[in-house]
């Protein structure tokens, strides 16, 4: 039988409505039972000796099913040969029994969601990292017996933090959303597509021949996800990153397959993001090794393991220490001192430069209370700033409160940026510029010579002087080119009233020609090269003890 649930629909309608029992003495006056258990045309008198077409029944009670929470879980109804009302006895039996079945359904409800959620994910409802680790042990257990090929997709979705950043994390789970349908539709119904991350995702795949099929599928995943969509009326766009790991060429089980994908999805990663790549062992070595040295370079931070060496800057007239630059090395406890070579591009993409710089601003400024304190006056100390550094809003306040700590002048500090630096956004970068003056900062262009080095734009900059790259120095005097060119820069900095510091200088010959530039500062391994605090101490009070002779 089946009839609709509403007001006026008869007795086991008015038990879902009311959330009440419900008698029918006599089903003949019930406008639904009636029609349904007395069909127009139906054989019988109704009486005891029907004919089978429901005319036997008499009467009826619907009894609700009820939650703890006043939910109806379903209907119990019970039908009668003879008309009338159930007795006492009855009623209880009944309102017992389902009091008794709406425990059992709860139950059975809670143990179901308890189960899907343990094995699915809350938010898009696809398979979690343990249901599909379940699968693809499954697949390997019959692909062992088969021979057939398992592969294992994992993707990461790039730039999504900035969604989460921009808009919200409420609008950062709909796109979730939105992508587990898209990648769910771009696949084969046989494919299983999991979420196990933030957004991350993994894609089971046992069905194919070739890796060209894989590659075609990773492609398909790819466009998908680069389809644009709309937050709040704007138009945005991500794209996915994927790595491919099989069976059996890659890995033997679960895991190995896992960790061989992660690692390859961290290959695309890096070489550009929105695209995939094939695990291979040879990555692998070189992955892992870098995983770890970025978990170290974390713990480093952590730890205060960088330290400061400090390079001379010499005035080319007086021969004396006139400035230094601030140069970050790292205490490695077991590998010893690293140079910026082994892991300043690893922190730049790993999003650690900002803190890395912060420390050495840290540092520098101790220092500078210390050479105070033991009486040692030199100049300015110079400081590289990373491009993340510079574009960040919260430098100059950063900045504002390390020199604040250590009670040091902020003319004792100036701050190295590059062209390219400032050529990315030339307005916004040249106000913070103006900003940073103001506070009493000196800025320099390092590098110079290696980028635009237009005059119009060096006049727009708001800098106090320029450092000559030091890939000019080598080759002078021998290379005429690079002569010419280090000597136009110095006349044009003379032109806006700026000072020239020449790097790299090794040799007294090179320091000569720049004396006849007119070249203003130098440093380089022909005075010193980069020394720890200690040392550079004692290299200045050598110096103050000859000039007191």
């Amino acid at each position: 039988m089946a009839s609709k649930i509403g007001d006026g629909m008869g007795a086991i309608s008015e038990a879902v409505v009311t959330k009440c029992p419900v008698v029918v003495a006599d089903i003949a006056l019930d406008p639904v039972l009636g029609r349904l258990l007395h069909p127009p045309g139906a054989h019988g008198d109704g009486g005891e000796g029907g004919d089978g077409d429901g005319a036997s029944y008499r009467a009826s009670s619907s009894w609700p099913i009820m939650s703890k929470r006043g939910q109806i879980l379903g209907i119990l109804s019970m039908f009668y040969q003879d008309a009338g009302t159930p007795s006492s006895t009855d009623m209880t039996l009944v309102g017992i029994g389902t009091d008794l079945a709406g425990i059992a359904i709860e139950g059975k409800i809670a143990d179901d969601t308890i189960r899907h959620l343990a094995h699915h994910d809350e938010l898009t409802g696809l398979p979690n990292r343990f249901l599909y680790t379940r699968h693809l042990e499954k697949a390997l257990a019959h692909s062992e017996r088969t021979n057939a090929p398992v592969a294992v997709l994992f993707l990461d979705l790039d730039r999504f933090k900035h969604i989460n950043d921009s808009f919200g994390h409420v609008a950062g789970d709909g796109v979730l959303r939105t992508i587990s349908e898209r990648f769910t539709h771009c696949l084969r119904s046989i494919d299983i597509l999991a979420r196990v991350g933030g957004d991350e995702f993994i894609v089971l795949v046992d069905d194919f021949s070739t890796p060209h099929q894989l590659g075609e599928i990773a492609q398909r995943l790819m466009h998908e996800a680069t389809q644009p969509f709309e937050i709040d009326g704007q138009e945005c766009q991500i794209s996915v990153s994927i790595g491919i790991a099989t069976y059996p060429l890659d890995g033997a089980d679960a895991r190995t397959l896992l960790k061989h994908a992660d690692i390859a999805m961290y290959r695309a990663k890096a070489t550009g993001k929105n695209n995939y790549q094939f695990y291979s062992a040879t990555m692998n070595t070189h992955t892992v090794d870098r995983l770890a040295l970025e978990t170290r370079l974390r713990r480093a931070i952590e730890r205060n393991e960088f330290v400061v060496h400090y390079q001379p800057k010499i005035d080319i007239e007086t021969g004396l220490v006139a400035g230094a630059e601030a140069l970050v090395r790292w205490m490695h406890p077991e590998r010893g001192l690293l140079y910026p070579g082994a892991f300043i591009e690893l922190a730049e993409e790993a999003g650690l430069i900002g803190a890395i710089g912060l420390q050495v601003i840290d540092r520098t400024c101790a220092g500078i209370r210390r050479f105070d304190q033991a009486g040692i006056h030199f100049g300015r100390v110079a400081i590289n700033l990373s491009a993340r550094q510079f574009s960040e809003t919260a430098l100059l306040n950063d900045v504002a409160r390390i020199v604040a700590t250590h009670d040091v002048t902020p003319s004792r500090l100036e701050f190295e940026i590059t062209e390219s630096m400032v050529m990315n956004n030339r307005e916004e970068a040249i106000g913070l510029m103006d900003r940073m003056r103001e506070l009493g900062y000196t800025l320099s262009i390092d590098d110079f010579g290696t980028g635009y080095s237009s005059l119009a734009y060096l006049k727009r900059f708001p800098v106090d002087s320029v450092k000559v790259d030091k890939s000019f120095i080598n080759d002078i005097p021998h290379d005429a080119n690079d002569s010419a060119i280090v000597q136009a820069i110095i006349v044009m900095a003379h032109t806006l009233g700026l000072k020239v510091t020449a790097e790299g200088v090794e040799t007294a010959t090179q320091l000569e020609i720049l004396r006849g530039f007119g070249c203003d500062e130098y440093q380089g391994f022909y005075y010193s090269k980069a020394v720890p605090e200690a040392e550079f101490i004692a290299l200045l009070q050598r110096q103050h003890a000859l000039a007191a002779v």
